[in-house]
């Protein structure tokens, strides 16, 4: 079980930082989902938003299977 933090918003101009255990199983299948799609997924040339964002979520894949590999 890995814990990460989460922000809760409790009130309107308030919010609450609590760590929520979240089980290895189904952050692995996550991150697998999440990688299988950012390698598959094609932006169209003009379309600089989409490029980047898959951009980002391939080093986020990278960044979540080098935390996973440390905690286990």
């Amino acid at each position: 079980m890995q814990q990460f933090p989460v922000r809760v918003r409790a009130y309107s101009h308030k919010s609450i930082i609590m760590k929520v255990e979240i089980p290895d199983y189904f952050l692995k299948s996550f991150i697998r989902h999440f990688e299988r799609i950012t390698e598959n997924c094609k932006a169209s040339p003009s379309d600089i938003k989409t490029s980047e964002a898959l951009r980002l979520g391939k080093k986020d894949v990278i960044k979540l299977k080098r935390f996973i590999n440390k905690k286990v």
